[in-house]
């Protein structure tokens, strides 16, 4: 066979693979933003806006979890301080939401330098038992001030009736839309630090801390500032929860499962993609609340473990992520005889 009738691969330009990312993401973010026009129920609409919510807080943990491989277990404080923090100036004060989420966001960016100076010292996974003790010591604290927190009893926002200045509407399908343009901020976040000097300084320190610092790179100022940017995304993730649900608790607030959830999106979608912890989250989130739902009585045990398997086989099967798998395709379908 001549040289001229052999096939010949194209090899996809680093600019080409990052606009066909994008282009995925778009498609993916289209479908979820024109939810409200094709599922038939407020059920369906709720799941929607926790998959937009989960989403949103998968991207911030992933920005220190994924980015610099510092892997929190803890990261349901930030969530605690953004929840207690709108729904206590609400309560106690009057303040709008439309406040209380940003000061929730600002108070945990304090919270997490204040934690990320002593935790940071630990490596591997002592930092993620030091960062799991501390849902621990927020639970017992939240619980034993019931004065300013409402203990055991939790926090229950008074009955608003329609009113849009405090976060408060008549149709769900505003919930939603607040929810997915908070997963739009995020995701534009996540790609901002990903293709900035932070960006490169974190995955340095991924692929190497030793050589990271060798190479100047101040690794403490560095991870301080990806854990700043990740707590408040996470902490306006409360924010909206507490006016979402318009209920707080310590357990649920400073709950394993939340933080476990944070990490099993982002590593199912892809902790290397920018946008990899959002698609995590549209497919396992409805998935979750599905086994649930179709899952009662007797039967009940067999939701979680049904999907427990289905994410050992997606972890088994695909380790890189969903997101570098859809990449992955869409190059054996773009290379093409000459």
């Amino acid at each position: 066979m001549s040289d001229s009738a052999a096939p010949s691969l194209r090899i996809p330009s680093r600019r080409g693979r990052r606009a066909v990312e994008a282009a995925l993401a778009l498609v993916l973010l289209g479908l979820l933003l024109a939810a409200p026009f094709y599922v038939g129920t407020e059920f369906a609409l709720r799941i929607a806006t926790l998959c937009c919510l989960f989403g949103t807080m998968s991207l911030g943990w992933n920005l220190l979890g994924g980015y610099a491989n510092q892997i929190s277990l803890g990261h349901a404080v930030f969530f605690a301080v953004g929840a207690y923090t709108t729904g206590l100036l609400e309560i106690d004060f009057q303040v709008t939401p439309w406040l209380g989420i940003p000061a929730g966001m600002a108070l945990a960016v304090l919270v997490g330098i204040g934690i990320g100076i002593p935790t940071f010292r630990l490596a591997g996974h002592y930092f993620a038992l030091g960062t799991l003790a501390l849902l621990q010591i927020g639970d017992i604290l939240f619980t034993y001030y019931r004065q300013f927190t409402g203990g055991t009893l939790g926090l229950t926002l008074p009955i608003r009736g329609y009113r849009p200045e405090m976060f408060s509407f008549k149709y769900p399908i505003w919930y939603f839309y607040i929810a997915a343009g908070m997963m739009v901020g995020a995701l534009l976040a996540s790609r901002l630090v990903l293709r900035s000097g932070l960006g490169y300084r974190l995955r340095a320190i991924k692929e190497n801390p030793l050589a990271a610092q060798l190479a100047g790179i101040d690794l403490l100022r560095t991870k301080l500032t990806a854990l700043a940017v990740s707590a408040a995304v996470v902490a306006a993730g409360g924010g909206f929860y507490m006016q979402f649900i318009q209920f707080i608790d310590p357990d649920s607030a400073f709950s394993f499962q939340t933080s476990i959830n944070m990490a099993l999106f982002a590593i199912i979608g892809g902790v290397n993609s920018w946008w990899g912890p959002a698609l995590g989250a549209m497919l396992l989130v409805p998935l979750s609340e599905y086994t649930s739902l179709q899952l009662t009585g007797r039967l009940a045990p067999l939701g979680p473990l049904a999907y427990g398997l289905l994410l050992i086989v997606v972890i088994l099967l695909r380790p890189r992520g969903l997101a570098e798998w859809l990449l992955r395709l869409w190059e054996r379908l773009w290379q093409s005889p000459t």
